[in-house]
Order: structure tokens, then C-alpha cells, then sequence
């Protein structure tokens, strides 16, 4: 369902406009109706409708003085402005700050209002697989940079001041988890069923399943089995908050890697850190941390260990 917002000070044609079609028939739902401008806003920050139907002429606020105010806070909203006069000037100014179209009101019929909702719905669904691909290629350029920052410091000042605008790499608090598959190479080697490369995606491709669901962590492959993720907090929240959100992520994540891969994992949590330039630092540091902890085996890690003996032997 598109969800659909009414705006218009008319009570009338707020009714008129709910029995005008079958909204819920064609694939619309009316989430609200509002009778002024300040409420329309309102309205608009709660619900965030896909599209607002819009009447130009409204006390307090008008069409205009709202459309305005969408396009300064960008709200992603589509626009179609009702007007009860037959000129264009009159709704100009609203269609300058992004309205998509006007309607006449004395001509509104349900199949105009059907074809111009239909062609609202086209740009919709276009937009959301166009954002789905760059969300896609946005996230494989900051998990690309995230690896190259950790191996090789800032080496591009003007890449760095970009990936700055991203909420990954913005001022604030950072720690960063490094989680390492045990006995990778030995199960990727003696189990056929285990390609290497497919593994290692879909280990990424469940982290940032979890990490997304939670609003923060970016998950990045370093090499023999092993991941960083690195998770970034506001200034505002406590240390001990942020050692209990990234701890709870990271007992997520592993004990799902175990559940759908049958593989086990240790991970280490770093030190909290406001400056992303230290970031290779923190690495080296939270990766000798992690050397240091004792190495679980599973049974298949132990039968490989032992098909190796077998083979020196040999």
C-alpha cells in the first residue's frame, strides 16, 4: 500500500475526495486528513506519507507556505495541489518548491484522479530501486574505505573529507569489534560445501542485515577469517552504554553466524575512540587483544586438525 495523506480545510471535499475511488482497492491507503496547514505538517512528520494531496488555499498556512517548508526539511513526500481556480499562476509558486502537479477541483473525477495518482506510484516505485542501488553501492564504498583506513591510514584527504558526511564516519564515539571465524582456512579447505568467497558474503550480508535492523555498525572482511565492524555513537551517550549496545550487537551476531553457518567465533571489543584517524592503531591494538584469547575448537575444527596429522604423517 502507498500511503496517502488529505489536506484541506473543506470538510466537504475531504469527504468527497474518500468516496471519490475505492482507495484501498487500488493499492492506497489514507493514513490522515488534515484541516490546516500547521496540522498537515504535523501529520507529515508522523506519518510520512509517499504521497500528500494538497489544497492551496488552507488557513494559517497555505499550500505554498507548505510546500516550501517540505522542500527546506526535504521531506520525501510527492505532491498534488487541489485548487478551485482555473489558472496556473495561482498554484506556480507551490509546483516551483517541488509540487508535482495540480488538480482543478470542479474537474476532479475518479479516473483523473486514478491516472495521476497511477503516474505518482510509477516515479515511487522507480525511485525506491534507484535508492536501493545506491544504498547498495554507498555501503560497499564504506566498507572498501573502512578496510583501506585500518590498513593504510588517510591516503586520500578529499575521499576522507567525504566519507566524513557519512553517519559511519561522523564526529562522535567509535569502538570497533574484530571477529574471527576459528579454524577458517582449515573448514574452508576440508569442506567442499564451504566456498570461501560465498561464505565470507554471506557472512557480511547477515551482519548488515543485524547491524541495520539495530541503526549502527558497519561490517568490513580483513582476511583468514576475520571481520571488523565498526560501530559509532553520539557524544551524548555514556561509555558504559556503548560498551552494553555493541556487546549485545556482537552476542547477536555470532550467535547467529553459529546458528546458520555451524561455525564458531570469538570477537574482541576496542577501547571507545573519538578521532576515525586512529582508527589502524585501535585495530593493531584490539587485534593483539584478540590473539591473546584462547582459540575454541568445535568438533569438525578437531577432525580437520586431525586430517592434517594424518596427511604430515603420510
Amino acid at each position: 500500500m502507498i500511503n496517502v495523506l488529505l489536506a484541506d480545510d473543506d470538510i466537504l471535499t475531504l469527504n468527497r475526495l474518500m468516496g471519490l475511488t475505492d482507495w484501498n482497492a487500488h493499492g492506497y491507503e489514507i493514513i490522515g486528513q488534515a484541516h490546516g496547514g500547521n496540522e498537515c505538517l504535523k501529520l507529515l512528520l508522523e506519518y510520512q506519507p509517499e504521497i500528500l494531496i494538497l489544497d492551496i488555499d488552507m488557513p494559517y498556512k497555505n499550500g505554498v507556505e507548505i510546500t516550501r517548508e517540505i522542500y527546506e526539511k526535504q521531506f520525501s513526500v510527492k505532491i498534488v495541489i487541489l485548487s478551485n481556480y482555473d489558472t496556473f499562476d495561482f498554484v506556480r509558486d507551490a509546483m516551483r518548491y517541488g509540487a508535482y502537479d495540480y488538480l482543478l477541483k470542479h474537474q476532479l473525477t475518479e479516473a483523473v484522479l486514478l491516472a495521476k495518482l497511477q503516474e505518482l506510484s510509477e516515479i515511487i516505485e522507480k525511485e525506491g530501486i534507484r535508492n536501493l542501488h545506491l544504498s547498495f553501492f554507498t555501503t560497499v564504498a564504506k566498507r572498501r574505505y573502512l578496510k583501506g583506513l585500518i590498513q593504510s591510514g588517510i591516503t586520500n584527504s578529499e575521499e576522507h573529507a567525504h566519507m566524513l558526511t557519512q553517519k559511519d564516519f561522523a564526529c562522535g564515539s567509535y569502538c570497533i569489534s574484530l571477529m574471527q571465524i576459528t579454524n577458517f582456512i582449515l573448514i574452508t579447505h576440508f569442506s567442499p560445501d564451504k566456498n570461501r568467497k560465498k561464505l565470507i558474503d554471506s557472512i557480511i550480508t547477515l551482519g548488515d542485515n543485524i547491524f541495520s535492523s539495530m541503526d549502527n555498525g558497519l561490517i568490513t572482511y580483513m582476511e583468514f577469517g576475520q571481520f571488523v565492524i565498526l560501530f559509532h555513537y553520539d557524544n551524548q551517550i555514556s561509555s558504559q552504554k556503548i560498551m552494553d549496545q555493541t556487546l549485545k550487537a556482537m552476542n547477536l551476531f555470532a550467535a547467529n553466524v553459529n546458528k546458520l553457518f555451524e561455525l564458531t567465533c570469538m570477537y574482541q571489543i576496542s577501547d571507545i575512540f573519538t578521532e576515525i584517524e586512529r582508527l589502524p592503531i585501535i585495530y593493531q591494538k584490539t587485534k593483539q587483544l584478540l590473539e591473546q584469547k584462547p582459540f575454541p575448537l568445535k568438533k569438525e575444527a578437531k577432525e580437520t586438525n586431525e586430517c592434517l596429522n594424518l596427511e604430515e604423517e603420510r
